[in-house]
């Protein structure tokens, strides 16, 4: 466990999550687009869900980074909650591109 938390200094994991954030205002972007309204209520519940997931993730990264920034407990204490966030923002991702192609055909 120690060995993995050195792979992690605070420059390189607030630079990760600094561009996952900016990724995640794209994400959020493609979501409000008029090509991507939902025509549907199934498409209309699951666009729900992927914003309001989305704001969860965005919100939870915010938080990291500032207490990164701030320097209020080292790195190592938010090395797995930061992995838990990168594997949620590529499950989102997944799911917002799968959601974004789905209703471009409806």
């Amino acid at each position: 466990m120690k060995s993995d938390n050195k792979k992690f200094d605070q420059s390189t994991l607030l630079v990760r999550l600094e561009r996952n954030q900016h990724d995640l205002l794209k994400m959020k972007s493609a979501l409000s687009s008029y090509v991507c309204e939902p025509r549907t209520p199934s498409l209309f519940e699951r666009c729900e869900t992927l914003k309001h997931k989305l704001e969860n993730l965005s919100n939870t990264n915010v938080e990291i980074i500032q207490s990164l920034k701030g320097r209020k407990k080292s790195v190592s204490n938010y090395v797995e909650r930061a992995k838990q966030q990168f594997q949620e923002f590529y499950q989102l991702q997944r799911g917002i591109e799968d959601y974004v192609a789905g209703a471009r055909y409806h």
